[in-house]
């Protein structure tokens, strides 16, 4: 067994260890080190390689007390990724916990993509299903992914395509500007949580990754909505869509427009991601596209239980609600990605 910790420096590296592997735009270097811009972690990925198989996790760390070291999943869906999901199944950790416990890490949380299962051999209680998310098989007929959503949804796109003052525009320099200012006008209409605010680096390192690309609203020179869509040969995510309050009603034409984009890259699927909260508008939105209903998972784990009763105390954390570990609770910025 070869344990080896890769640092955003080693950027030829960390891709050629991504090669020969089904991985996710969150698991690039380009990807994790625009989190890095806005989280301003220390980031990096994890590979774990024997003769059978080879594990790999993008992992940031943070610090508490005493300087004592936790590790994270950057901001969205990445998690481990291991050859045994090649062929749909859940897979091990391997030596993962014995390495985090040599190396004096007190804790993990990791947050998987939704196609990305590890088996729960650590514990029931280390393995968490989130809320629902939603996924799109872009392998289906176009015909048939316009049937599976919702008659609403269908009836918003046709109205929004004979908008004669409308022009859906993909990948356009203009989008680019559109999205730097509108993003946060729509974080600061909706009251969004911290987590959300990334800083401007961030937001042009993924704009400007191989593959990513924007699709937006467009009526003259004026930009009413825009969204941002990543991608591997692997899959896509739906990352962000920023929009005026007038913009807000085009976000279906924006997603119909980026599924048929996204079909014609040959991407296999779309994780259209949940709502912020279970339950809520959002998730009802992405619910009525049709896609297939799944839970990511949350690995969290405990290395150190001594250190972990100590910040426990010392920080008089008690019940969070799921919230791990419960004493991040109070501090929901670009360090806490729970």
């Amino acid at each position: 067994m070869k344990h080896r910790i890769i640092h955003l420096a080693e950027q030829d590296v960390w891709e050629r260890e991504l090669s020969g592997m089904r991985y996710l735009p969150a698991h690039t270097w380009h990807y994790c080190k625009a989190m890095a811009e806005s989280s301003r972690l220390d980031t990096a990925l994890y590979v774990e390689t024997s003769n059978e198989k080879k594990i790999i996790c993008p992992f940031s760390v943070r610090s508490k007390e005493k300087g004592y070291r936790e590790i994270v999943s950057p901001y969205g869906f990445g998690g481990v990724l291991s050859t045994e999901m090649r062929h749909g199944g859940a897979a091990s950790l391997g030596s993962w916990e014995d390495f985090w416990r040599q190396n004096d890490v007190v804790t993990a949380y990791i947050m998987q993509h939704p196609l990305c299962r590890i088996s729960a051999e650590g514990g029931d209680e280390c393995v968490k299903e989130s809320h629902p998310l939603f996924c799109i098989d872009l392998q289906l007929p176009e015909e048939e992914l316009w049937r599976n959503m919702h008659s609403t949804h269908r009836y918003e796109i046709r109205r929004g395509e004979k908008d004669s003052g409308i022009e859906i525009s993909i990948d356009d320099e203009e989008l680019k500007h559109a999205l730097l200012v509108l993003y946060p006008q729509t974080l600061e209409r909706i009251q969004a949580s911290k987590i959300y605010y990334f800083r401007q680096s961030t937001l042009e390192t993924l704009m400007n990754m191989r593959h990513a690309f924007l699709v937006g609203a467009v009526s003259g020179t004026t930009v009413h909505a825009v969204s941002l869509f990543l991608y591997t040969e692997h899959g896509a995510e739906y990352f962000l869509n920023a929009a005026t309050l007038e913009g807000r009603k085009f976000s279906r034409t924006l997603l119909w427009a980026a599924i048929r984009e996204l079909k014609k890259r040959a991407v296999p699927f779309l994780n259209l991601g949940g709502g912020v909260r279970p339950g809520d508008s959002l998730e009802d939105f992405k619910r009525r596209f049709g896609g297939k209903m799944l839970c990511a998972q949350t690995l969290r784990q405990i290395f150190d239980r001594d250190k972990y009763t100590y910040l426990m105390k010392y920080c008089e954390a008690g019940d969070a609600h799921g919230y791990f570990p419960p004493y991040w609770k109070e501090k929901q910025d670009m360090e806490s990605v729970a």
